[in-house]
């Protein structure tokens, strides 16, 4: 026997739903007229980027000179010490964590959102195969992707030669401030640390790799979060539109939908894949007004128009990457 319709939760199920649009055409007024304003960084976003750069620090810190493993007042102070530098504001590595912070929440929603194990993932189904530089390449993603995390010790793996040198010296020139001498032999455990970092161990590098040696069959899994995996997901996106991996994670993760949705439509991803894209990844419950949204404006944008846009955001990030930097070095 079906339950009697109450008249008074209907109306207010109705009013909720319709409250919900009227609320998210608000919040795309705002964030036009006030980009900066409105799209302000969440907390677990400024905590997250925070941890990672501590975590970082911290994790070199016990590389270079292991006896600071019992000095928690000397690692408290290097801390301090960088960060009133400005060194940990600097852009390439915020860009960095910003990146670091955008993979994992959308590995967390990818998991939840997928009913296909790693186990059945391409590279996992990668491992066994004849081509000896895709075995490894599988191997290595395998292996990159278990071992990172914000909360690890291994993030400084990850960075970028350039990237980890700048680190590591400003990180040993801190300790040394700080204790008011030269170690010779934290400078040697620097200079070891450096020379054994590989960077064809990085899981964005390792999924590049992959990318370029499958072959027709196993590309055609590439364009699905599920059955690629996350890194050769955005590994096969930043190739196909010609950007960088981490920007297009940090695209992806933006507050609006809009950047990878364009991403997407450069890509030339169909128009119910794509929504079925960007429900897996963004978590979105979508109303008829953005879906209808979504529709008109899919359907209306051409791929090259896509293309060009995103162009113009990668000549933007790394001009902005490049030459903050340099502005920040010769402060």
């Amino acid at each position: 026997m079906e339950k009697p319709i109450n008249p008074e939760v209907e109306l207010l199920a109705t009013a909720t739903y319709h409250a919900r649009d009227a609320q998210a055409r608000c919040d795309d007024v705002a964030a036009m007229l006030f980009p900066t304003g409105h799209n302000i960084p969440s907390d677990a976003l400024i905590s997250g980027v925070s941890n990672g750069l501590h975590n970082l620090v911290s994790a070199i810190q016990k590389i270079v000179m292991p006896s600071l493993v019992d000095e928690a007042e000397t690692v408290t102070s290097c801390w301090q010490l960088l960060s009133r530098s400005g060194f940990l504001r600097e852009p390439p590595l915020i860009d960095f964590m910003l990146a670091r912070h955008a993979e994992q929440h959308l590995s967390v929603n990818l998991a939840k959102a997928s009913s296909v194990a790693t186990a059945e993932q391409l590279p996992a189904l990668l491992l066994d195969n004849a081509n000896p530089h895709i075995a490894e390449a599988a191997q290595t993603l395998l292996a990159a992707s278990g071992m990172r995390g914000l909360s690890g010790a291994s993030l400084h793996h990850e960075l970028s030669p350039e990237l980890l040198h700048q680190t590591v010296w400003r990180v040993v020139a801190a300790l040394q401030i700080l204790r008011g001498m030269r170690d010779v032999d934290v400078i040697e455990r620097a200079k070891e640390l450096l020379a054994t970092h590989d960077e064809g161990q990085i899981a964005r590098v390792a999924a590049r790799k992959l990318v370029h040696f499958l072959g027709k069959h196993e590309s055609q899994q590439l364009g699905s979060p599920e059955t690629a995996g996350l890194d050769l997901f955005v590994s096969a996106l930043a190739t196909d539109v010609g950007i960088d991996h981490d920007h297009v994670l940090r695209l992806i993760d933006a507050h609006s939908c809009a950047p990878f949705v364009t991403v997407l439509k450069a890509r030339g991803t169909l128009h119910e894949d794509a929504m079925a894209v960007l429900i897996l990844l963004k978590g979105f419950d979508l109303t008829p007004r953005e879906i209808s949204v979504f529709d008109e404006g899919y359907n209306s944008l051409s791929p090259e128009m896509a293309g060009a846009e995103i162009q113009r955001w990668a000549i933007e990030r790394t001009t902005y990457l490049a030459f903050s930097g340099q502005a920040a070095e010769g402060a």
